[in-house]
């Protein structure tokens, strides 16, 4: 159990990797972990699309970019602005030895004639990605690997979809970096324990 804490308590989002390639039997070792996180129904509505290609990542991080430039411009922010927010982002990604897509799909979760359940059953599938890519980051810090969630993918799931000609059932919900870590973050502060826990 210390081991454990240790693992919860030091974990940090890495967003600065070196450059050397993480096996790929690592990293199936890695997502294998994902499978005993807790889920609704256990359905395991969660799919992950694992990007080690070069070209590929880098047509989809084009095509994203696109799109985010135009948001930034809808929000009146300066073209110069725009240039240095664009190129801090495509370089997390690009830089990043392994880019994971989180994707949710509601194929086995139950289904419901009416909507309010319905999107109570959608939420329930994005919880249990969440749930499952959890894991994934702990489990790779304690390899002690560095991983960075991102909720990019949720801005733009059409183009995701396109370019990586996912099934439409796919939602794609978050990208996982993934990488030995070339940065240590310090401790983040968090709320004390009495902000966030009430007994009734």
């Amino acid at each position: 159990m210390p081991e454990l804490i240790e693992v919860l308590q030091t974990r940090r989002s890495i967003r600065q990797y070196k450059s050397e390639a993480i096996p790929k039997e690592l990293i199936l070792e890695l997502l294998d972990n994902c499978r005993y996180a807790a889920n609704a129904h256990n359905s395991q509505p969660y799919r992950y699309i694992i990007l080690l290609n070069p070209s590929i990542k880098a047509t989809l991080i084009k095509e994203m970019v696109k799109r985010y430039e135009q948001d930034l411009r809808a929000d009146g922010i300066s073209e110069a602005t725009i240039i240095q927010i664009i190129s801090t982002s495509q370089n997390r990604f690009l830089n990043a030895p392994v880019l994971i897509l989180a994707c949710l799909t509601m194929e086995n979760m139950h289904k419901y004639p009416d909507s309010e359940r319905q999107k109570a059953e959608f939420i329930m599938g994005i919880q249990s990605v969440a749930n499952t890519s959890q894991n994934l980051l702990l489990a790779a810090h304690a390899e002690g690997l560095g991983a960075c969630w991102y909720c990019a993918p949720l801005f733009c799931p059409d183009i995701i979809k396109s370019t990586l000609n996912l099934p439409d059932s796919y939602s794609p919900l978050a990208f996982i970096t993934l990488g030995v870590p070339n940065e240590t973050p310090p401790p983040i502060n968090r709320k004390p324990i009495g902000e966030i826990v009430q007994f009734l």
